[in-house]
Formats: structure tokens, C-alpha cells, sequence
């Protein structure tokens, strides 16, 4: 059989498993036939990333991803093409861990935003975390790049020029729902301070310390505005004194909480007599770190449903957070490298809740079976990964 006796709807799904945009251009000269087809399949795509010096075809995409995400490791390519002719549908675009040259990088970036149509997420970062190259992009952002973001619904960049730049340019009227991603693409303490008049509309935002020693007096004082919208909450403190978490005094319908504390911090800022009765998902990462007193985080947030603690801990310890939680359904600890709680001991908490009818699922190490198929689980995990299509973040009440 020729390829071309296939029905165009095979076509099609064959076409779904390309995912190279360098390979379309070759596709749409073979006949009409498939310049047609190839357009179809083009207008599906919502996502275009840019992979660094990688090779496409070991990227491994989720099977909800084909047809809907395009790649390219080409700059010259994505300098050249008008986007919204070529891919007149994507609506993000994502340049994350780059190594190539920076100002190829801003050149392609300006490019695809001047001629694609609004796009509602941009992630753009470099491989230093600390960014601070310069180019005649970056040194007229407010002419190439801030223009194209006033869609924007999800940001992330290690680009400090760039958050501060769109805060000033959109700070009054800004769509954003979500600011930053995990610990290296956080975003610093600094702008949380300086724009947080303008980030009351957040659901999700990512913060951290590392930088910030200075700014210890001015989170410590903190007094508002309140983040009233604000749902799912990420801080990393790299920082000796812990006090950023006094922003959590200002979120009152917070649900979910990752604190990671490394083993540098020394202090925690934390009144547990101000109670946050919404929070429902709880994460705690210790890095294996002794000493810490986190009864009173613990106390803070009365309703918990799920809570996972990565660290040391004493049975004592777990057994008194479980009495402050009652409605603790789903417990996760990771002991990681310390032995503070063992098997044996993790064994007689679940006897001493079975003894007093509490109702929780244990899990011991993150690789214990089933905790990946839970729901409680699930919906922690994802609250930190996306805003749903209602403008909702995943939460405990789906």
C-alpha cells in the first residue's frame, strides 16, 4: 500500500506524531495534498518549545501532548518564521534551561511574540539562575518583549528585568494567575514586595529567599495588601532566618502550601495564633535537617486533609500533629537519610490512630505503592502544575 491510499484522518494521526517544526516545511512540498493536511495539523498546536541543543526525538511527550506541542532546537528557524501564519493557534511559548547564545535566544523570542497572535503563558529562562545578560532586546524590553504580554495568565523567567518591566507596564489591570514555577524558576522575595499591589489576582505563585537576606526587615513588617485569590502557595526559603512566611498571615484562602526549609534556615517566622482554617494540602520538606520545632506550622492550619513531611521527625512529634489535625485523611511521611522514625515506630502511630478511630491513609516513603494512584495525592501535587480551564486550581473539593 502507498502512503498516500491512507484516508486523510490516518494522515492526520501520523502527522499528530511529528513533533519537530523544522520537519514541517519538508512535509508541506511533498504535494498539495499534504500542505492541506499539514496546515490542519498545524492549527492544533497551542504550545511551541524551544529545546536546547537536545535531541527532539528522545523528547518523550504525555499522549495528551501530541499534536498539541511543537519543539524546535533551531534559533535560526524561530528568528525567521512569521508564527501566527505558521502556527496560528499557540497561545504559549516556553524557552527553559538554555546553554545557547543569549542574544539568538532573545532574537527568536522577540520574533515569535511580535508576529504570533496574544499568547496567555511565557516561560522563558536561561541556565544561570542569576540572569543578567544584556542585549539591545533586553535593553529595550519595553519595545520588543513587555508589548506582547498583556494576555499573559502565566509567567515564568529568571529574567529580573523582565518581572519588574511587565509589573510596571501591567501592574493596574494584569491577567496573571500564576508567577513563577518550582525552586530554580521562583520568583525573588524582592518582587513579591515591590509589586504586590499588583499581584492580588494570583492563584498560584512561587517564591523564594535565596537572594534576599536584605529584604528580612521588610517581609518581617509586612502588612499587606492581602492576597485574597491566592490558592496554592510555593516557598523556598534559602535564606539563614526563615520569614517570609509571615505573607501566609495575608492569604486567607490558601489551600495548598509547599514550605521547603533547607539546612541553613536556623529560624521560622511563624504565628500559629493567626489560623488559616482553608488550607487543605500541606508539603513540609526539612532537608533531613534536626532540631526544628514544627508544631507551630502544623497549628496554623487546623483543617488539613493532606500533609506530607520530608525530613526528620520523632514519633512524638508525628504523634502530637496528628492530635492538632482532625481531619487528616491522607499522611505521607519521607525520612529520606535520617532514622529519627523508623518502620517500627511509623507502625505504632498507625496503631495509636487505629486505637482512637482516626481514619488516615499512611504512607512511608514516597515510593510506597499507592500513593501515586491517591486522590488526595493527586490533587495536591497538580494544584502546583496548572490553573484549571474554569480559573480554578485544583483543590480538595473536586
Amino acid at each position: 500500500m502507498n502512503l498516500n491510499d491512507l484516508s486523510d484522518d490516518c494522515l492526520l494521526l501520523i502527522f499528530d506524531k511529528f513533533s519537530d517544526l523544522g520537519s514541517f516545511p519538508k512535509l508541506t512540498k511533498v504535494c498539495k495534498r499534504w500542505k492541506k493536511l499539514v496546515q490542519i495539523r498545524l492549527r492544533k498546536v497551542t504550545c511551541l518549545k524551544y529545546i536546547a541543543r537536545h535531541s527532539l526525538s528522545n523528547y518523550c511527550f504525555k499522549i495528551k501532548w501530541y499534536g498539541k506541542c511543537i519543539l524546535s532546537n533551531d534559533l535560526v528557524l524561530l528568528e525567521s518564521i512569521k508564527l501566527s501564519q505558521f502556527l496560528p493557534n499557540v497561545k504559549k511559548i516556553k524557552f527553559s534551561d538554555t546553554r545557547d547564545e543569549v542574544q539568538n535566544l532573545c532574537s527568536a523570542l522577540a520574533n515569535l511574540l511580535a508576529t504570533g497572535n496574544p499568547i496567555t503563558q511565557l516561560i522563558f529562562t536561561c541556565s544561570s539562575i542569576r540572569f543578567s545578560h544584556s542585549c539591545p532586546i533586553i535593553e529595550n524590553l519595553l519595545q520588543f518583549i513587555i508589548p506582547y504580554l498583556e494576555d499573559i495568565e502565566h509567567l515564568t523567567t529568571n529574567v529580573n528585568l523582565l518581572v519588574e518591566n511587565y509589573f510596571q507596564a501591567y501592574g493596574n489591570h494584569n491577567k496573571l494567575k500564576r508567577l513563577g514555577n518550582r525552586m530554580d524558576l521562583s520568583i525573588d522575595l524582592s518582587h513579591v514586595l515591590n509589586f504586590a499591589d499588583s499581584m492580588t489576582n494570583l492563584k498560584l505563585l512561587f517564591i523564594n529567599t535565596l537572594y534576599q537576606n536584605r529584604e528580612h526587615n521588610r517581609i518581617s513588617t509586612y502588612d499587606g495588601p492581602i492576597f485574597e485569590k491566592l490558592e496554592s502557595l510555593y516557598i523556598f526559603n534559602g535564606s539563614r532566618l526563615c520569614f517570609v512566611t509571615r505573607i501566609l498571615d495575608f492569604c486567607p484562602n490558601l489551600r495548598n502550601l509547599t514550605l521547603i526549609l533547607p539546612k541553613c534556615t536556623e529560624r521560622i517566622q511563624i504565628d500559629s495564633d493567626i489560623k488559616n482554617d482553608n488550607l487543605q494540602g500541606l508539603f513540609i520538606n526539612l532537608d533531613h535537617s534536626y532540631g526544628y520545632d514544627i508544631i507551630p506550622i502544623v497549628e496554623k492550619f487546623p483543617n488539613v486533609r493532606y500533609l506530607r513531611i520530608d525530613g526528620t521527625l520523632t514519633e512524638s512529634q508525628l504523634t502530637n500533629i496528628i492530635e492538632l489535625l482532625p481531619h487528616l485523611s491522607v499522611l505521607v511521611i519521607d525520612n529520606g537519610l535520617g532514622h529519627s522514625l523508623t518502620i517500627d515506630s511509623f507502625n505504632r502511630v498507625k496503631t495509636f490512630c487505629r486505637s482512637n478511630k482516626l481514619n488516615i491513609n499512611f504512607f512511608y516513603q514516597c515510593s510506597c505503592p499507592g500513593l501515586e494512584n491517591n486522590e488526595l495525592h493527586k490533587k495536591f501535587r497538580n494544584s502546583f502544575k496548572r490553573i484549571n480551564v474554569n480559573n480554578k486550581v485544583n483543590n480538595f473539593n473536586q
